[in-house]
């Protein structure tokens, strides 16, 4: 099954993701997408991953097909002096 990504977060920057498509196997009625998040040491608002799914083929899109994720900072604010 197809998707499609949106967000604040940049892919490749911010974050990885398994595959581009999705293939839930004969008799199973879903499947993981994994999202790597990827650790910098600049401070910057949180971001997100809006992740969309695709129309599926013989099968029917169950709800939700839309799933957001947030990317929380974890670095310090930069010091001035």
């Amino acid at each position: 099954m197809p998707f499609s990504l949106s967000g604040t977060a940049t892919q490749g920057s911010d974050y990885t993701i398994s595959g581009d498509v999705v293939e839930i196997p004969h008799g199973q009625t879903s499947a993981s997408i994994v999202i790597h998040v990827i650790d910098d040491n600049i401070d910057e608002d949180d971001e997100t991953v809006v992740l969309t799914m695709g129309t599926p083929t013989n099968a029917t899109k169950g709800l939700p097909y839309i799933d957001t994720v947030t990317i929380l900072d974890n670095d310090d604010q930069p010091l001035v002096y």
